[in-house]
């Protein structure tokens, strides 16, 4: 016999549909729920000795934007397992607060931003507005142009904060709530957006609007996807198992 791992996508009110789509593994099973009362945990098979892939991630993710795009869910992070249904029951399922967080957060929906700014067009439009630095720009001191480096970095930083902020505020009236996320490089802004599901097509738009606006930036648009930065405090103060919960 075949030993398996359950490995767990995220938690769902029991009353919900469950998506019609495989999970993650080779070979893929597909997705299962576990009912636990007014809850269930949403699941599938692995093989028990199975060594999860960066394939997988991305298989982790569309099973619970699957999940978003018809129903509320609780997202559990990539590569939560258990034992057995059993422990999925006893261990996640027992958690307090679940069924009141899902109810909180049945009528929303997170979608994501990232605008890229042009590097050299940034440059460009710091130096020519601050005629000290045109001048610092031109000299060989060394230090000089270390503290110049310094200043130029900051006014970028400052101008894509600054950017991002006017350009977010085109959501105004639309988001419920916005959180700027972390970013890899000073050129890059990303935010994560609460949304009513009834208003994403105005959020669409508004997004549109904002490429119409500022070609210049390069805009990712993501979504929807499950509220993972607006999650409620649904933990204990301390972790019920060895998965966090």
């Amino acid at each position: 016999m075949t030993l398996v791992t359950v490995y767990v996508y995220g938690v769902v009110r029991a009353e919900d549909t469950m998506p019609e789509v495989p999970g993650i593994g080779d070979p893929a099973t597909p997705v299962r729920g576990i009912v636990d009362g007014d809850i269930a945990a949403v699941v599938s098979d692995l093989p028990d000795a199975y060594e999860l892939t960066e394939q997988d991630a991305v298989g982790h993710l569309d099973v619970l934007n699957a999940l978003a795009s018809q129903q509320v869910v609780l997202p559990m992070q990539f590569g939560t397992v258990a034992p057995d249904d059993a422990a999925v029951r006893r261990e996640v399922l027992t958690a307090p607060g679940l069924r009141a967080s899902l109810d909180a957060l049945e009528p929303f929906v997170e979608v994501r931003l990232e605008f890229t700014h042009d590097e050299e067009a940034l440059l460009r439009e710091i130096i020519a507005g601050d005629p000290g630095l045109r001048e610092d720009a031109q000299t060989t001191s060394f230090d000089v142009r270390v503290s110049l480096g310094q200043r130029i970095a900051e006014r970028v930083e400052q101008l894509v904060v600054e950017r991002g902020e006017n350009l977010m505020s085109a959501l105004d009236g639309i988001a419920e709530s916005v959180v700027r996320l972390p970013v890899d490089d000073v050129h890059e802004d990303k935010w994560a957006v609460l949304v009513r599901r009834t208003r994403l097509s105005e959020a669409d738009e508004a997004v549109r609007g904002i490429g119409q606006t500022a070609p210049e930036v390069r805009i990712g648009y993501f979504g929807p996807m499950p509220t993972f930065s607006f999650l409620p405090a649904v933990q204990a103060e301390e972790p019920q198992s060895r998965w966090g919960w």
